[in-house]
């Protein structure tokens, strides 16, 4: 009966121990037993389920750092012993705006996860919200793009109707007019330019066809020395070119170089033939 009293009673040391360790609300040999309703709101110190948090400074904790200065400290909890407590303030990210708060027992911890989860989804609907306005602001941007883009292209359709109805106006203010002496000379000067260009024309035609008559001599010369050369080599001295090797391959190349030339030049000399032509025109719009 002994032994059974025992046991009895190192289960019921081991549960109440089992209890105050993980319950907040379970007697405190710090307080009175039982537990008054001074210290109703206090969690046992026994528990041992308890961990540091940092919460955002409230109002009031703000108002006594105004008070009492930016290094005051918050006032310790009487179940943290003041060590730790030392330690979670030193520990602080930021003290400016953080304030260590110590969370004891699973339902103090419940409560805190729901109160974060709550918070969570009001800052989800937050980005839902914020998610809506910008689909919105980028549908309205698309549109403003389009419009802008509208009234730009409507500008310039105005902008050439405009031109083309002051080209209209001053074509008949000066229809029937008199040419005035600044006019007679320009156009006099347009005519005077219109056979200078012809005359470039001519020369830089007489030019071209020279140029391809002697690159095709030169051409033909350099094939003739190759030939030559090639005779040379096959009937030994018999030949009427007394050329080396060294000698005819030094000729043939610069034939062959004089008439790339002259065909380079030709080109050049059509196009100045083409700006000739175009000078031409537009200065027989301007005489005209």
């Amino acid at each position: 009966l002994a032994v059974r009293r025992q046991e009895a009673s190192r289960l019921e040391s081991a549960v109440v121990g089992l209890h105050s360790a993980y319950s907040p609300s379970a007697a405190d040999p710090l307080h009175l037993q039982p537990r008054s309703p001074l210290h109703a709101s206090q969690p046992s110190s026994l528990c041992r389920f308890r961990y540091i948090f940092y919460d955002p400074i409230g109002p009031e904790e703000r108002q006594l750092r105004t008070v009492h200065g930016p290094h005051h400290q918050p006032a310790r909890p009487p179940h943290v012993d003041a060590r730790t407590w030392a330690d979670a303030c030193s520990r602080n990210p930021d003290p400016d705006l953080y304030v260590p708060v110590c969370v004891v027992g699973a339902e103090a911890l419940a409560s805190r996860l729901a109160a974060q989860q709550e918070k969570a989804r009001t800052l989800a609907s937050y980005v839902a919200k914020l998610e809506d306005t910008a689909s919105a602001l980028r549908t309205s941007l698309g549109n403003s793009a389009d419009s802008i883009r509208a009234g730009l292209a409507e500008r310039d359709a105005l902008r050439r109707r405009a031109l083309e109805l002051v080209r209209r106006v001053e074509i008949v203010r000066c229809m029937n007019l008199p040419l005035q002496v600044a006019e007679r000379d320009a156009s006099d000067q347009a005519l005077e330019l219109v056979r200078s260009a012809e005359g470039t024309g001519r020369a830089l035609r007489h030019a071209v066809e020279r140029g391809r008559a002697h690159a095709r001599r030169l051409r033909a010369d350099a094939a003739s020395a190759s030939m030559a050369g090639s005779g040379a080599e096959a009937g030994g001295a018999g030949s009427h070119l007394d050329l080396s090797d060294r000698n005819r391959e030094e000729l043939y190349r610069v034939l062959r170089e004089q008439g790339e030339g002259l065909a380079a030049l030709g080109g050049i000399a059509s196009r100045d033939l083409r700006d000739a032509a175009i000078l031409r025109e537009e200065a027989a719009k301007v005489a005209g």
